[in-house]
């Protein structure tokens, strides 16, 4: 499936579509919030409220980069 299936997956509510991106972009979340944090109870909150963030705000998703990069930004905004 590419990038554009995969949105209008998300959209209609697919939870393989969900599962799909979970799997392609979780562990680099919580690498990173590992890292920048260093504790992992913390970096699993942080990897909840950035998909979180993506079920909630996906309509916001305009398509002028990939979904991943602006996945990144929701995580961001989930670091404590």
């Amino acid at each position: 499936m590419d990038e554009e299936q995969l949105l209008e997956a998300l959209r209609r509510g697919d939870e393989a579509a969900f599962a799909a991106v979970f799997e392609a972009h979780s562990d680099r979340v919580y690498r990173v919030a590992v890292g920048l944090l260093r504790d992992e109870v913390e970096a699993d909150c942080v990897v909840q409220e950035t998909f979180l963030s993506l079920i909630e705000h996906l309509g916001q998703f305009e398509g002028r980069s990939r979904l991943g990069t602006w996945l990144y930004r929701f995580y961001l905004r989930s670091v404590p």
